[in-house]
């Protein structure tokens, strides 16, 4: 598949009472299972996240009556990782 600027992607491995936007530059992975090979705990993505992106997508969703918020603390879990790396092993430009 060609790689577009920039990604938005939902995950429902995280619950919060109001929608959150992960919004850091530098991204880590969450490792959030288990008993998998050692080798599945040793992946890596290195995607870039847009801070003006996640912002955007914050607004939007207020606008439109969603209570939203940015969150800087975790990282991309592995419903959002795994998808991703099997469609591009190096990453888009942007993924907020």
């Amino acid at each position: 598949l060609p790689k577009p600027k920039a990604i938005v992607i939902a995950s429902a491995h995280w619950e919060e009472r109001e929608t959150t936007v992960y919004s850091r530059e530098d991204s880590e992975l969450l490792f959030d299972y288990y008993g998998f090979p050692p080798h599945t705990y040793d992946l890596t993505w290195p995607a870039k996240g847009s801070p003006a992106i996640a912002q955007r997508v914050v607004d939007l969703l207020t606008a439109a009556g969603l209570p939203a918020r940015k969150e800087t603390k975790r990282g991309l879990d592995h419903g959002v990782f795994v998808p991703l790396k099997a469609m591009w092993d190096d990453p888009p430009e942007c993924v907020p």
